[in-house]
């Protein structure tokens, strides 16, 4: 099975925004996300599919980012993977 990973389509500013309050730039993508989601809904359309928008962890595949509590078998399979992840999961690699 594929990576998860590459079955998506992501959205990144070509540049960093220069501020995190300002609403009138942090909406500036706006507009081309919305025509890049029109191109995409009507092309998996065509292909009898539909698109689905979700959400991502922001911290995710950062050290630390899933708290595993005391579940002792899935820590020490980490610490025993920590170089090659892939091998306890193959689809986040994380």
């Amino acid at each position: 099975m594929p990576e998860f990973g590459g079955w998506m389509v992501e959205a990144v500013p070509t540049k960093p925004y220069n501020s995190l309050m300002d609403p009138a730039e942090l909406l500036s993508c706006q507009e081309k996300l919305h025509r890049r989601r029109h191109v995409l809904t009507d092309f998996f359309k065509s292909k009898g599919l539909q698109l689905v928008s979700t959400t991502n962890v922001c911290m995710l595949g950062t050290e630390n980012h899933i708290d595993l509590g005391t579940d002792l078998e899935m820590i020490s399979k980490l610490e025993q993977n920590k170089n090659n992840l892939k091998n306890i999961n193959p689809y986040s690699e994380s």
